[in-house]
């Protein structure tokens, strides 16, 4: 933060851009928390976060980050779609499943 308020300073000559966050899978969560985290020193914050993981935030706070925060989900991918319930309901059918079946777990899985 310390950097980031240097560019910003008065005597900067950078003080007039507008700061944008952004990143990819992971670093579109980690820019998304941390445009969260600098928004109150930053009020024209700007985030733009491609397929960062679900669940990162509550539904809540994802309303209230609806003006500064775009984030973007191509198709298929299954990264940003998890979220705390479909990722304990997927280890619960993978637990259950593993119980069930019939064969040697090494030959299961080999």
């Amino acid at each position: 933060e310390k950097v980031i308020k240097t560019l910003y300073s008065d005597e900067s000559p950078f003080k007039d851009y507008g700061l944008v966050v952004c990143g990819h899978s992971l670093g579109g969560g980690c820019a998304s928390l941390l445009a969260v985290m600098l928004r109150p020193s930053f009020p024209s914050i700007r985030c733009f976060a491609y397929e960062p993981p679900g669940g990162l935030i509550d539904e809540d706070l994802a309303t209230k980050c609806e003006d500064f925060i775009v984030s973007t989900v191509k198709q298929d991918d299954i990264v940003p779609r998890l979220s705390h319930q479909n990722f304990d309901a997927l280890r619960d059918n993978f637990f259950d499943i593993l119980a069930r079946i019939k064969v040697p777990k090494i030959q299961a899985f080999h």
